[in-house]
Protein backbone atom coordinates (compact mmCIF):
# COMPACT_ATOMS: atom_id res chain seq x y z
CA UNK A 1 0.00 0.00 0.00
CA UNK A 2 1.53 2.89 -1.03
CA UNK A 3 2.20 5.47 1.26
CA UNK A 4 0.61 9.41 0.62
CA UNK A 5 3.13 12.05 1.67
CA UNK A 6 1.94 14.79 4.12
CA UNK A 7 -1.11 12.44 3.95
CA UNK A 8 -1.40 12.71 7.76
CA UNK A 9 0.07 15.91 8.09
CA UNK A 10 -2.53 17.48 5.72
CA UNK A 11 -5.72 15.91 7.29
CA UNK A 12 -4.34 17.61 11.03
CA UNK A 13 -3.90 20.82 8.66
CA UNK A 14 -7.03 20.46 7.14
CA UNK A 15 -8.93 19.88 10.48
CA UNK A 16 -7.27 22.89 12.49
CA UNK A 17 -8.45 25.24 9.76
CA UNK A 18 -12.13 24.36 9.61
CA UNK A 19 -11.82 24.49 13.66
CA UNK A 20 -10.11 27.46 14.06
CA UNK A 21 -12.34 28.89 11.23
CA UNK A 22 -15.52 27.55 12.43
CA UNK A 23 -14.51 29.59 16.21
CA UNK A 24 -14.06 33.00 14.17
CA UNK A 25 -17.52 32.67 12.92
CA UNK A 26 -18.71 32.23 16.60
CA UNK A 27 -16.90 35.33 18.34
CA UNK A 28 -13.54 33.15 18.76
CA UNK A 29 -14.78 31.49 22.03
CA UNK A 30 -12.08 28.60 21.47
CA UNK A 31 -9.38 31.15 21.23
CA UNK A 32 -9.69 32.75 25.14
CA UNK A 33 -8.62 31.58 27.77
CA UNK A 34 -7.18 28.70 26.54
CA UNK A 35 -3.66 26.85 27.21
CA UNK A 36 -2.61 28.63 23.96
CA UNK A 37 -5.08 31.75 23.40
CA UNK A 38 -5.93 35.05 25.12
CA UNK A 39 -6.00 35.45 28.28
CA UNK A 40 -8.14 38.16 29.72
CA UNK A 41 -5.43 38.91 32.47
CA UNK A 42 -3.65 40.57 29.46
CA UNK A 43 -6.01 42.36 28.14
CA UNK A 44 -4.31 41.92 24.77
CA UNK A 45 -7.63 41.38 22.63
CA UNK A 46 -10.98 40.04 23.78
CA UNK A 47 -12.09 38.88 20.27
CA UNK A 48 -10.87 38.45 16.61
CA UNK A 49 -7.86 36.15 16.12
CA UNK A 50 -5.01 36.70 17.97
CA UNK A 51 -1.43 36.12 17.03
CA UNK A 52 -1.26 32.74 18.40
CA UNK A 53 -4.47 31.61 16.46
CA UNK A 54 -2.80 33.66 13.22
CA UNK A 55 0.58 31.46 13.79
CA UNK A 56 -1.65 28.26 13.76
CA UNK A 57 -3.68 29.27 11.11
CA UNK A 58 -0.41 30.41 8.79
CA UNK A 59 1.51 27.08 9.35
CA UNK A 60 -1.91 25.40 8.77
CA UNK A 61 -2.10 26.96 5.29
CA UNK A 62 1.46 26.28 4.56
CA UNK A 63 1.25 22.53 5.21
CA UNK A 64 -2.20 21.82 3.10
CA UNK A 65 -1.04 23.97 0.47
CA UNK A 66 2.39 21.74 0.11
CA UNK A 67 0.23 18.69 0.15
CA UNK A 68 -2.14 19.70 -2.53
CA UNK A 69 1.15 20.68 -4.53
CA UNK A 70 2.41 17.50 -4.09
CA UNK A 71 6.05 16.01 -4.66
CA UNK A 72 6.27 17.56 -8.42
CA UNK A 73 5.64 16.89 -11.66
CA UNK A 74 6.31 12.78 -12.20
CA UNK A 75 8.78 12.75 -15.03
CA UNK A 76 7.34 11.13 -18.24
CA UNK A 77 8.24 7.42 -18.84
CA UNK A 78 8.23 6.16 -15.08
CA UNK A 79 4.83 5.01 -15.11
CA UNK A 80 5.01 3.29 -18.13
CA UNK A 81 2.86 5.08 -20.08
CA UNK A 82 4.07 8.24 -21.57
CA UNK A 83 6.06 8.37 -24.65
CA UNK A 84 9.32 8.33 -23.34
CA UNK A 85 8.40 4.94 -22.04
CA UNK A 86 7.26 3.94 -24.74
CA UNK A 87 10.39 4.09 -26.34
CA UNK A 88 12.11 1.95 -23.76
CA UNK A 89 9.11 -0.55 -23.48
CA UNK A 90 7.36 0.57 -20.57
CA UNK A 91 9.06 2.32 -17.82
CA UNK A 92 12.25 2.80 -16.22
CA UNK A 93 12.81 -1.08 -15.67
CA UNK A 94 12.77 -1.23 -19.36
CA UNK A 95 16.10 -1.37 -19.61
CA UNK A 96 16.11 -5.06 -18.04
CA UNK A 97 14.03 -6.33 -20.43
CA UNK A 98 16.03 -5.06 -23.53
CA UNK A 99 17.03 -8.21 -24.77
CA UNK A 100 13.37 -9.76 -24.70
CA UNK A 101 12.06 -10.94 -28.16
CA UNK A 102 9.26 -8.42 -27.87
CA UNK A 103 10.48 -5.36 -26.44
CA UNK A 104 10.13 -4.06 -30.33
CA UNK A 105 6.99 -4.90 -30.47
CA UNK A 106 6.08 -3.19 -27.30
CA UNK A 107 7.69 -0.12 -28.02
CA UNK A 108 5.72 0.02 -31.40
CA UNK A 109 2.31 -0.56 -29.60
CA UNK A 110 3.49 1.77 -27.21
CA UNK A 111 3.91 4.85 -29.11
CA UNK A 112 0.58 3.83 -31.04
CA UNK A 113 -0.93 3.82 -28.01
CA UNK A 114 -0.01 7.18 -26.72
CA UNK A 115 -0.40 8.58 -30.45
CA UNK A 116 -4.19 7.76 -30.30
CA UNK A 117 -4.87 9.51 -26.93
CA UNK A 118 -6.69 12.37 -26.72
CA UNK A 119 -3.35 14.73 -26.14
CA UNK A 120 -1.20 13.22 -28.47
CA UNK A 121 0.39 11.09 -25.80
CA UNK A 122 1.87 14.53 -24.49
CA UNK A 123 2.02 14.84 -20.25
CA UNK A 124 2.61 17.96 -20.57
CA UNK A 125 -1.15 18.89 -21.10
CA UNK A 126 -2.13 16.65 -17.84
CA UNK A 127 0.24 18.00 -15.54
CA UNK A 128 -0.89 21.48 -16.88
CA UNK A 129 -4.52 20.80 -16.33
CA UNK A 130 -3.39 19.25 -12.55
CA UNK A 131 -0.94 22.31 -11.93
CA UNK A 132 -3.72 24.31 -12.64
CA UNK A 133 -6.39 22.61 -10.23
CA UNK A 134 -4.14 22.79 -7.32
CA UNK A 135 -3.23 26.37 -8.19
CA UNK A 136 -7.07 26.59 -7.78
CA UNK A 137 -7.25 24.66 -4.24
CA UNK A 138 -4.67 26.72 -2.98
CA UNK A 139 -6.23 29.72 -3.82
CA UNK A 140 -9.54 29.26 -2.77
CA UNK A 141 -8.09 28.09 1.00
CA UNK A 142 -5.92 30.99 1.00
CA UNK A 143 -8.71 33.52 0.00
CA UNK A 144 -11.20 31.39 2.78
CA UNK A 145 -8.64 32.20 5.58
CA UNK A 146 -8.19 35.76 4.46
CA UNK A 147 -11.47 36.72 4.48
CA UNK A 148 -11.80 34.81 7.83
CA UNK A 149 -8.81 36.57 9.63
CA UNK A 150 -9.30 40.36 8.15
CA UNK A 151 -13.34 40.55 8.26
CA UNK A 152 -14.45 42.67 11.35
CA UNK A 153 -17.04 40.15 12.39
CA UNK A 154 -14.82 37.04 12.54
CA UNK A 155 -11.06 38.04 12.46
CA UNK A 156 -10.36 41.48 12.45
CA UNK A 157 -6.77 41.25 12.57
CA UNK A 158 -4.54 43.68 10.40
CA UNK A 159 -0.69 42.35 10.52
CA UNK A 160 -2.23 38.94 9.62
CA UNK A 161 -3.94 39.80 6.30
CA UNK A 162 -0.50 40.93 3.95
CA UNK A 163 1.40 37.87 5.26
CA UNK A 164 -1.79 35.43 4.48
CA UNK A 165 -2.08 37.10 0.86
CA UNK A 166 1.90 36.76 0.36
CA UNK A 167 1.67 33.23 1.59
CA UNK A 168 -1.13 32.51 -0.91
CA UNK A 169 0.04 33.95 -3.92
CA UNK A 170 3.34 32.73 -3.65
CA UNK A 171 2.02 28.59 -3.15
CA UNK A 172 -0.13 28.98 -5.99
CA UNK A 173 2.50 30.43 -8.22
CA UNK A 174 4.05 27.13 -7.21
CA UNK A 175 1.46 25.44 -7.92
CA UNK A 176 1.66 26.45 -11.41
CA UNK A 177 5.37 25.99 -11.52
CA UNK A 178 6.25 29.92 -12.10
CA UNK A 179 9.24 31.03 -10.90
CA UNK A 180 9.40 33.81 -7.97
CA UNK A 181 11.39 36.80 -8.26
CA UNK A 182 11.81 39.90 -5.69
CA UNK A 183 9.46 41.90 -7.81
CA UNK A 184 6.71 39.22 -7.42
CA UNK A 185 7.21 39.35 -3.63
CA UNK A 186 7.15 42.76 -3.93
CA UNK A 187 3.54 42.63 -5.31
CA UNK A 188 2.42 40.29 -3.24
CA UNK A 189 3.11 42.58 -0.29
CA UNK A 190 1.60 45.48 -1.96
CA UNK A 191 -1.19 43.96 -3.01
CA UNK A 192 -1.53 42.02 1.07
CA UNK A 193 -1.22 45.95 2.16
CA UNK A 194 -3.89 46.91 0.17
CA UNK A 195 -6.38 44.30 1.07
CA UNK A 196 -5.47 45.27 4.78
CA UNK A 197 -6.15 48.81 3.82
CA UNK A 198 -9.33 48.07 2.10
CA UNK A 199 -10.46 45.92 5.21
CA UNK A 200 -9.64 49.40 7.53
CA UNK A 201 -11.40 51.54 5.35
CA UNK A 202 -14.55 49.64 5.16
CA UNK A 203 -14.19 48.83 9.36
CA UNK A 204 -14.20 52.70 9.67
CA UNK A 205 -17.05 53.61 7.46
CA UNK A 206 -19.49 51.78 9.84
CA UNK A 207 -19.15 54.46 12.13
CA UNK A 208 -17.92 55.10 15.96
CA UNK A 209 -20.33 52.50 17.31
CA UNK A 210 -19.12 49.60 15.20
CA UNK A 211 -16.11 49.90 13.99
CA UNK A 212 -13.42 47.58 15.51
CA UNK A 213 -9.72 48.69 16.09
CA UNK A 214 -8.88 48.63 12.24
CA UNK A 215 -11.80 51.08 11.52
CA UNK A 216 -10.33 53.04 14.80
CA UNK A 217 -6.79 53.08 13.55
CA UNK A 218 -8.15 55.10 10.30
CA UNK A 219 -9.70 57.91 12.37
CA UNK A 220 -5.90 57.92 14.49
CA UNK A 221 -4.40 58.55 10.98
CA UNK A 222 -7.20 61.06 10.58
CA UNK A 223 -6.63 63.06 13.83
CA UNK A 224 -2.72 62.83 13.79
CA UNK A 225 -2.73 60.16 16.45
CA UNK A 226 -1.18 56.92 14.96
CA UNK A 227 2.35 57.28 15.03
CA UNK A 228 1.65 56.86 19.04
CA UNK A 229 0.03 53.88 17.85
CA UNK A 230 2.86 52.21 15.48
CA UNK A 231 5.35 53.34 18.49
CA UNK A 232 3.63 51.23 21.32
CA UNK A 233 3.18 48.59 19.18
CA UNK A 234 6.96 48.41 18.22
CA UNK A 235 7.79 48.47 21.72
CA UNK A 236 5.77 45.85 22.75
CA UNK A 237 7.05 43.72 20.03
CA UNK A 238 10.48 44.32 21.09
CA UNK A 239 9.83 44.56 24.95
CA UNK A 240 8.54 41.16 24.89
CA UNK A 241 12.28 39.48 23.73
CA UNK A 242 13.64 41.18 26.53
CA UNK A 243 10.56 40.60 28.57
CA UNK A 244 11.05 36.64 27.91
CA UNK A 245 14.27 35.34 27.07
CA UNK A 246 12.79 31.99 25.90
CA UNK A 247 11.38 33.65 23.02
CA UNK A 248 14.44 34.03 21.47
CA UNK A 249 14.12 30.29 20.92
CA UNK A 250 11.59 31.05 18.10
CA UNK A 251 14.18 33.69 16.64
CA UNK A 252 16.50 31.13 16.50
CA UNK A 253 14.49 28.09 14.89
CA UNK A 254 13.40 30.84 11.98
CA UNK A 255 17.10 31.42 11.41
CA UNK A 256 17.97 27.50 11.85
CA UNK A 257 15.08 26.93 8.92
CA UNK A 258 15.94 29.95 6.55
CA UNK A 259 20.27 28.68 6.77
CA UNK A 260 18.33 25.04 6.15
CA UNK A 261 16.38 25.77 3.27
CA UNK A 262 19.29 28.32 1.70
CA UNK A 263 22.05 25.65 1.95
CA UNK A 264 19.64 22.19 2.46
CA UNK A 265 21.26 19.30 3.79
CA UNK A 266 21.68 16.00 2.52
CA UNK A 267 19.94 14.53 5.82
CA UNK A 268 16.61 16.24 5.46
CA UNK A 269 17.01 15.47 1.37
CA UNK A 270 13.42 14.38 1.23
CA UNK A 271 12.36 17.68 2.27
CA UNK A 272 14.08 19.56 -0.85
CA UNK A 273 13.25 16.89 -3.00
CA UNK A 274 9.22 17.24 -2.30
CA UNK A 275 8.52 20.54 -4.01
CA UNK A 276 5.53 21.19 -2.08
CA UNK A 277 6.93 20.94 1.23
CA UNK A 278 10.04 23.33 0.08
CA UNK A 279 8.11 25.90 -1.26
CA UNK A 280 6.21 25.97 2.05
CA UNK A 281 9.39 26.05 3.91
CA UNK A 282 10.59 29.33 2.06
CA UNK A 283 7.45 31.03 1.79
CA UNK A 284 7.16 30.20 5.47
CA UNK A 285 10.42 32.00 5.93
CA UNK A 286 9.23 34.96 4.65
CA UNK A 287 5.58 35.24 5.66
CA UNK A 288 6.51 34.34 9.47
CA UNK A 289 8.91 37.37 8.83
CA UNK A 290 6.41 39.48 7.98
CA UNK A 291 3.99 38.52 10.85
CA UNK A 292 6.45 39.10 13.10
CA UNK A 293 7.15 42.73 12.10
CA UNK A 294 3.44 43.50 11.76
CA UNK A 295 2.27 42.40 14.65
CA UNK A 296 2.40 43.74 18.06
CA UNK A 297 3.67 40.47 19.85
CA UNK A 298 4.53 38.45 16.60
CA UNK A 299 7.38 36.69 18.10
CA UNK A 300 3.91 34.39 18.79
CA UNK A 301 3.80 33.87 15.12
CA UNK A 302 6.85 32.80 14.28
CA UNK A 303 6.70 30.31 17.41
CA UNK A 304 3.06 28.42 16.16
CA UNK A 305 3.66 28.64 12.67
CA UNK A 306 7.02 27.06 13.16
CA UNK A 307 5.49 24.27 15.74
CA UNK A 308 2.68 23.69 12.51
CA UNK A 309 5.25 23.70 10.05
CA UNK A 310 8.03 21.50 11.11
CA UNK A 311 5.39 19.43 12.72
CA UNK A 312 4.69 18.86 8.68
CA UNK A 313 7.86 18.71 7.58
CA UNK A 314 9.20 16.16 10.52
CA UNK A 315 6.24 13.87 8.84
CA UNK A 316 7.70 13.88 5.43
CA UNK A 317 10.80 12.88 6.54
CA UNK A 318 9.10 9.88 8.33
CA UNK A 319 7.43 8.65 5.47
CA UNK A 320 9.89 9.43 2.87
CA UNK A 321 9.32 10.27 -0.38
CA UNK A 322 8.31 7.38 -3.51
CA UNK A 323 11.27 7.05 -5.19
CA UNK A 324 8.27 6.68 -8.18
CA UNK A 325 7.55 10.13 -7.87
CA UNK A 326 10.67 11.49 -7.91
CA UNK A 327 13.13 8.70 -9.95
CA UNK A 328 14.92 10.97 -12.47
CA UNK A 329 14.53 14.34 -11.00
CA UNK A 330 17.03 17.33 -11.29
CA UNK A 331 18.12 18.09 -8.16
CA UNK A 332 15.97 19.74 -5.32
CA UNK A 333 13.03 22.34 -6.90
CA UNK A 334 14.99 26.09 -7.14
CA UNK A 335 13.03 28.38 -4.78
CA UNK A 336 12.34 30.91 -7.57
CA UNK A 337 11.09 27.76 -9.87
CA UNK A 338 12.62 25.42 -12.23
CA UNK A 339 13.90 22.17 -10.42
CA UNK A 340 17.96 23.08 -10.22
CA UNK A 341 20.87 21.41 -11.89
CA UNK A 342 22.56 18.61 -10.37
CA UNK A 343 21.06 15.34 -11.43
CA UNK A 344 19.29 13.90 -7.61
CA UNK A 345 17.95 10.38 -7.64
CA UNK A 346 16.27 8.37 -4.98
CA UNK A 347 18.12 5.41 -3.40
CA UNK A 348 17.45 2.55 -5.94
CA UNK A 349 16.35 4.22 -9.00
CA UNK A 350 18.05 3.81 -12.12
CA UNK A 351 19.99 6.95 -13.30
CA UNK A 352 18.65 8.04 -16.82
CA UNK A 353 21.29 6.94 -19.57
CA UNK A 354 22.56 4.15 -17.70
CA UNK A 355 20.13 2.20 -17.20
CA UNK A 356 21.86 -1.61 -18.68
CA UNK A 357 21.85 -5.10 -17.17
CA UNK A 358 22.60 -4.80 -13.18
CA UNK A 359 22.64 -0.77 -13.58
CA UNK A 360 21.65 0.55 -9.91
CA UNK A 361 22.25 4.32 -10.09
CA UNK A 362 22.03 4.71 -6.10
CA UNK A 363 23.14 8.23 -5.85
CA UNK A 364 23.58 10.10 -2.44
CA UNK A 365 21.39 12.81 -2.38
CA UNK A 366 24.06 14.84 -0.45
CA UNK A 367 26.06 15.15 -3.80
CA UNK A 368 23.99 18.24 -4.29
CA UNK A 369 26.49 21.27 -3.96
Amino acid sequence: MAVVPLGPASVVAAVTLAVVGTDLLWSARLGLVSVLGLQPVSAGRFYGQGNVGFGIVLGSYLVLAAAVIGPGPRPSGTDGTGPAAAATGGGRFAATRKDDVGSAAARRDGVRAAAARPDGGRPGTARSDGSRRAAAVVLALGAAAVVLNAAPQAGADFGGVPALVVATGLMALAALRVRWSVGVLALLGLAGLGVAATVMLLDWTRGPGRRTHLGDFVQRVLDGTALEVVTRKLEQSLGILLAYPLSWLAVLALVLLAVAVRRRPGWAAALWRHEGMYRALVAGVVTMVLGWVLNDSGIAVVALALTVLLAGALSLLGVGVDPDDLAGRAGPPDPAGGTGEDLQLVPGAVAPGRAGKGASAAVDPRRHG
